[in-house]
């Protein structure tokens, strides 16, 4: 064998091994993937993304929530693979739940939401007392009595003083 040839012998030999553990690692790496992803968008009736809506998940582990961007986009990653509810809320909208959401390892679920306009319930409660101010009546009963008390003194300079400390409360 010619020293030449024994060359070509390792550069194939080297590149047969590095492409097997390229492989390899390849394959460990998408193993070692043990998550899965949900991603969305919100509109509503007509189609235009809605900002600000809360997106709650529930199922496999703790509750998570998100808020849609401006673009009516959302996304909760590295979820472990199971069953899970998703609800979809925002004020002046119908809320939307979607139950058996299903993510895989390795794989992206997409859910997209239409989401409608609700009706506007509003309960106004007015509790109070009755109160105690009879408007029916000019004066209260000190009125008059002080009225009288007023021109009867000769208060001099202290007039002023005395109508402000006895006037009656309004």
């Amino acid at each position: 064998m010619t020293e030449g040839t024994s060359r070509s012998i390792r550069k194939v030999a080297l590149a047969l091994v590095a492409g097997f553990l390229i492989l390899t690692a390849g394959v460990s790496l998408a193993q070692s993937v043990q998550s899965g992803n949900v991603y969305g968008r919100v509109a509503d009736e007509q189609g235009a993304p809605l900002p600000g809506v809360t997106v709650t998940l529930s199922g496999v582990g703790p509750t998570v929530t998100s808020v849609t961007g401006t673009t009516g986009d959302y996304r909760f990653l590295n979820l472990a693979p199971g069953t899970y509810s998703i609800t979809h809320s925002l004020q002046g909208f119908a809320t939307v739940n979607r139950g058996n959401v299903t993510v895989n390892v390795g794989k992206n679920t997409e859910l997209d939401i239409r989401m409608k306009l609700s009706g506007v319930a509003e309960q106004v409660t007015v509790t109070g007392e009755v109160p105690l101010l009879d408007t029916r009546r000019t004066t209260t009963p000190r009125d008059g009595a002080a009225t009288d008390r007023l021109y009867a003194a000769d208060l001099g300079k202290y007039a002023p003083v005395w109508c402000l400390t006895h006037a009656p409360a309004v």
